[in-house]
Order: C-alpha cells, then sequence, then structure tokens
C-alpha cells in the first residue's frame, strides 16, 4: 500500500512539473505575441496597455507589467530562450528583467535557475543597492 501511495505521490509530481514547464511556455509565447502585436498596433481609444488587459482579462497594473517583461525579454537572449523553454517561470523572469541587461543576462540566467522567487527578490533588491545611482 505504501509503494502505491509512493508511486502516485511520484505520477502527481511528475505531471505538475511538467504542466509548470509547459504553463511557463505558454507564458513566454503569449508575451512575445504581447511584444509583436505591440509593434504594430495602435489602439484607437486608450493606450496599448489598456487594449492588452481587456483583450487578455488581465487588470490594467498587469498589462503594464506584461508589456514591460515582454519589451525585456528582446534584449535578454539567454533568459528569453530559458523561459521559452519552460525551465523559467513567469515570475522569476518577472522578477529579473528589471534589472538585467545584455550584459548580465547570463549571469541573471543562471541565478534564475538555481534561485527560488524569493531568494532572487533579495538578489535584485541587493543589486540595486550597489549599483551606481545613475545606472537604474
Amino acid at each position: 500500500m505504501l509503494l502505491l501511495m509512493q508511486t502516485r505521490h511520484d505520477e502527481l509530481l511528475s505531471e505538475l512539473v511538467a504542466l509548470g514547464a509547459r504553463i511557463s511556455a505558454a507564458e513566454h509565447r503569449h508575451l512575445t505575441l504581447i511584444r509583436e502585436l505591440g509593434k504594430c498596433t495602435n489602439p484607437l481609444e486608450g493606450t496599448f496597455a489598456e487594449w492588452i488587459a481587456w483583450r487578455c482579462h488581465m487588470e490594467l497594473k498587469s498589462a503594464y507589467e506584461a508589456i514591460r517583461v515582454a519589451d525585456a525579454l528582446e534584449h535578454l537572449p539567454v533568459i528569453d530562450k530559458l523561459f521559452a523553454e519552460g525551465r523559467l517561470s513567469y515570475s522569476k523572469v518577472r522578477v529579473v528583467t528589471r534589472y538585467a541587461d545584455s550584459r548580465t543576462d547570463e549571469v541573471f540566467a543562471g541565478h534564475a535557475l538555481l534561485m527560488t522567487v524569493r531568494q532572487l527578490n533579495h538578489l535584485v533588491r541587493q543589486y540595486k543597492k550597489v549599483l551606481p545611482q545613475d545606472a537604474i
């Protein structure tokens, strides 16, 4: 009986992890489409973020954040690739895109693979403290 429960636990865990990776890959595609649409769309009324919020059933703040992250990913090929592969979650990508740039893309990607979202938040707060004020 215990072996059967462990087997079921392992099956559920495997499915959960695989589903999380597929969700991350789908979120990456969602942001890629937002970025591409933003380049060719001029809403008749309001801002692009307002339009995305309406069409994608998001809060306006979430739409602005999605646009910010989507735009940042265009300049972060390592993070972008890992997110597209489902190896990084949107939560992690959202955190690291606040401070990563083309010079630090690979470094932040490496940290994101190894750290929890909470640890990444702490890392970027520390990173912000050591940056010169004109770099922020």
